[in-house]
């Protein structure tokens, strides 16, 4: 799966390799390969509309990457920018550290909304959003086993 406003984008392992490969109809400025939140490889499009990156994988790895490409726009557009779902590699697991993080940003976001009083068709809905929110907070606060 990709979320995408414009440009294609496609992350496979080939053998040894994590390949990433963008197109568009316009010209690619970047594709990026990250790797457990960490940018490990970049190519500049230099004018192409269709890019493959590359990096090397090790065959036990226990990793998840995504690929993410921006392409040319025009002044007045928003950015071009396409992004893949993760690819896992080996046995699933978390980062507790980014957990805590993303614990840590949810709930000041969540701070934020409560402080702006937000407009909600009635209490009921304004209960069920914040109870959604709370219950997010506590998964991400859960100890992993």
């Amino acid at each position: 799966m990709i979320v995408t406003n414009g440009p294609l984008i496609e992350i496979r392992r080939s053998g040894n390799q994590i390949e990433a490969e963008a197109s568009f109809w316009r010209p690619i400025e970047t594709l990026e390969i990250v790797r457990n939140g960490q940018l490990v490889a970049r190519a500049e499009g230099s004018g192409k509309s269709r890019l493959t990156l590359n990096t090397p994988v090790r065959a036990t790895e226990r990793a998840w990457y995504t690929a993410r490409v921006r392409a040319r726009k025009e002044e007045s557009e928003p950015e071009l920018q396409a992004h893949t779902n993760p690819l896992y590699l080996g046995e699933p697991f978390v980062d507790p550290a980014a957990r805590r993080v993303i614990a840590d940003a949810w709930a000041e976001e969540i701070g934020r909304y409560r402080a702006k009083n937000l407009v909600f068709a009635n209490e009921q809905q304004r209960k069920e959003f914040f109870d959604s929110a709370d219950r997010a907070l506590a998964e991400l606060r859960r100890p992993l086993q």
